[in-house]
């Protein structure tokens, strides 16, 4: 969550400060405009970052598919019974896979749960850092500051 907030946060801060000034319009109209810069920035690294999950994913299924006809057959070989086997019993007790129980698949849910919530918070504190980063580095430009002062933010 620190990594995203501040990523976003300091594409902000690039993207207000290297914004034109446009002359002529109230502070207001001009904080906005700076805001919805960094907004821009927390958009385009979202898609970003939903292309790369994507991506991985992707490799993920492929890398899956490729090793599925070995594990099937090993599988098969596993449990096909011997001639003269006692085929009452399996093979072999690793094969069989119990299926999740209530307990498991309830735990399942609150996780993923929980998960997806800390995931959309965090992305709408990077949203609200990136804005306020945004107007910082738009106040940074009007004022002419120089990176050599970079630690006064206010």
């Amino acid at each position: 969550m620190w990594t995203t907030v501040s990523s976003v946060m300091g594409g902000g801060y690039i993207a207000g400060r290297m914004r034109r000034r446009v002359v002529g319009i109230s502070a207001d109209e001009l904080s906005v405009r700076d805001g919805i810069h960094g907004l821009a920035v927390w958009g385009a690294a979202i898609l970003m970052g939903a292309w790369l999950l994507g991506a991985g994913a992707g490799a993920a299924v492929d890398a899956a598919a490729q090793t599925s006809p070995t594990v099937v057959a090993a599988v098969t070989d596993a449990v096909t019974p011997q001639p003269g086997a006692d085929v009452t019993q399996p093979a072999d007790a690793t094969a069989v896979i119990p299926a999740p129980t209530k307990e498991e698949l309830e735990t399942a849910r609150r996780y993923s749960v929980i998960s997806a919530f800390v995931v959309a918070a965090s992305l709408m504190i990077a949203a609200a850092g990136a804005y306020w980063a945004a107007g910082v580095g738009g106040r940074h430009r009007d004022e002419n500051r120089v990176f050599a002062r970079f630690g006064t933010w206010l």
